[in-house]
């Protein structure tokens, strides 16, 4: 089921990202930006603005699906909000290991949406340009890290 799951993602990725086919990716959309509320309430960036709701589509213009504003962004919790779609990845694919596959409905609607979810678990390039305008926080993220992994902590 695994490799059913990461096929049908990158399928999703491509062909969510035609204007007229946002419908087909909604399902991750709506975890993508819950993920950057949750993230946001646990960094206490205080989120003002939830939507999922795709903006009217403007020619040359990337779609806007979803959108999470946020009051109290600062250098400290702006790279992990931004980056928040990525810690639903090793939740997908376990749950992808995990299933067996049968030839049922329900397989398939299963397959289909953790596949839809692991397709806009990558974040946006807006996600991205958010996260370079404090880079500050993405160096104190970057050192943490590194010495997390240097430390073995």
């Amino acid at each position: 089921m695994l490799k059913i799951v990461c096929i049908t993602s990158v399928v999703l990725y491509f062909v969510g990202r035609r204007h007229s086919m946002w419908w087909v990716i909604f399902p991750g959309t709506v975890v993508h930006e819950f993920m950057h509320a949750i993230a946001g309430i646990i960094l206490q960036a205080r989120p003002t603005d939830f939507s999922v709701m795709p903006q009217k589509a403007i020619p040359g213009v990337p779609r806007v699906i979803g959108t999470v504003s946020f009051h109290n962004l600062h250098w400290f919790n702006t790279a992990p909000i931004a980056l928040a779609p990525l810690f639903i990845i090793p939740v997908v694919l376990l749950e992808a290991q995990k299933l067996q596959f049968h030839n049922t409905w329900q397989s398939v609607t299963i397959a289909f949406l953790l596949a839809n979810i692991l397709s806009q678990a990558i974040p946006s390039p807006t996600d991205i340009k958010i996260m370079k305008s404090r880079p500050w926080g993405v160096a104190f993220w970057v050192a943490v890290i590194a010495a997390v992994i240097y430390f073995n902590v």
